[in-house]
């Protein structure tokens, strides 16, 4: 339940985050003058907000960052903030089209997959299936955590389309696989980017 207090923690959060895009530690909301508590209860206050689904910590020595529920939370209470009715339009058209593009990149993702799949079961020709293999780097890639995660991110950091966003992180990994001297690994960067070619 939000009370006044983790409220206005929430909040505070949420607004350095979109302003500078990286986790907020307690120690950043106990240095702002604006709300009046220890330290110690700022850590209570935002384990609290992370127990309840509001926040997520991306690692365990690392700041909070919003989830799609103090998103939507932060959106919601502008209403009763001091904020020009501009501002608040502004916010809120924001957030929602973010929302657009993150709902239209997992629905790209599981249609992607399906679709993957049914190729799949329609090919009957042993010497077909055998060069089929690249519908399963494809997959592979489709189900990879960290692309979806980073694609994600970058979506909500950046205020980008799902393509971009895509493409951005697909670039930041092969040239994370074009540092690696390891052949196998190698192998994987031309995986990668044949899918980036494909997309």
């Amino acid at each position: 339940m939000i009370t006044p207090r983790s409220g206005n923690i929430l909040n505070y959060i949420i607004r350095r985050y979109i302003t500078d895009a990286v986790p907020v530690p307690s120690q950043a909301i106990a240095d702002n003058a604006d709300i009046r508590v220890s330290p110690a209860t700022i850590r209570n206050e935002m384990a609290q907000l992370e127990k309840e689904g509001y926040l997520i910590r991306p690692h365990t020595s690392a700041g909070c960052i919003p989830s799609d529920k103090g998103y939507r939370y932060y959106v919601e209470s502008i209403e009763k903030l001091s904020l020009p009715r501009e501002e608040q339009y502004l916010i809120s058209h924001t957030f929602h089209q973010v929302e657009k593009e993150v709902d239209r990149f997992l629905r790209a993702i599981q249609q992607s997959r399906q679709q993957l799949k049914e190729i799949q079961e329609k090919i009957l020709d042993p010497q077909v299936r055998h060069h089929a293999f690249i519908l399963d780097v494809h997959l592979m890639i489709l189900d990879d955590e960290m692309l979806v995660r980073n694609t994600l991110d970058t979506i909500r950091k950046k205020k980008v389309n799902a393509e971009w966003a895509l493409d951005l992180t697909l670039e930041k990994l092969d040239a994370a696989f074009h540092a690696i001297e390891d052949e196998y690994l190698k192998e994987r960067r031309n995986d990668l980017k044949f899918f980036l070619d494909a997309c």
